[in-house]
């Protein structure tokens, strides 16, 4: 239990910051992708900006994650359950917070836009799944499977969908898909087109 808490602590810290790194892997669980996804813009320049402006935020995150992962980590290591709650607190506040930082970021490109807004789903719904876990304490069997498999499959469809938008950036912005697949879309100044 305490260990399925702390994947989706970790998981929900990853996805506030998984534009943090100019190429940061995105998993893959199956290569179920949306059919299409929309785009209005073939603005190279845009996309590029948008990128950049995702990636410093999330830079700019980082450290506060990292350093609210290890108290997560370390209260649940041991199961000190006032300071997991303290804890938790925080991360919550911070999700939030991050999210409504992230909404507020002015992006140019739909590109940019479509790859935010499933950022914040991917947060959102990895907050849903611990509160459900912490809520249910250390009664592992409490979590009812009717209550959390709904929100394990919207968290994978959600990965999958920003896994195939980050592919599409990339490809927009390099021509080709990545070498390595599901990369996150990489700002850089070498590929001005």
């Amino acid at each position: 239990m305490k260990q399925l808490a702390l994947v989706t602590f970790i998981s929900t810290l990853m996805a506030l910051t998984a534009c943090s790194k100019p190429v940061t892997t995105v998993k893959d669980a199956g290569s179920t992708r949306p059919e299409h996804i929309q785009s209005t813009s073939n603005d190279a320049a845009n996309i590029q900006a948008d990128i950049s402006t995702i990636q410093t935020f999330g830079q700019s995150q980082e450290q506060y994650a990292v350093a609210l992962q290890q108290r997560l980590g370390d209260a649940m290591q041991k199961q000190d359950n006032a300071a997991l709650k303290n804890a938790f607190e925080e991360f919550r506040a911070f999700v939030l917070q991050n999210n409504q930082q992230l909404a507020q970021l002015s992006l140019k490109s739909p590109e940019g836009n479509l790859l935010r807004q499933k950022m914040i789903e991917n947060s959102q719904i990895s907050l849903e799944m611990s509160e459900i876990i912490l809520a249910k304490g250390s009664q592992e069997a409490a979590i009812q499977a009717a209550e959390f498999q709904p929100l394990q499959a919207k968290a994978m469809q959600a990965q999958q969908e920003l896994s195939a938008i980050s592919e599409q950036i990339y490809i927009k912005l390099h021509g080709q898909p990545p070498s390595t697949p599901n990369m996150m879309p990489q700002a850089s100044v070498d590929h001005a087109e």
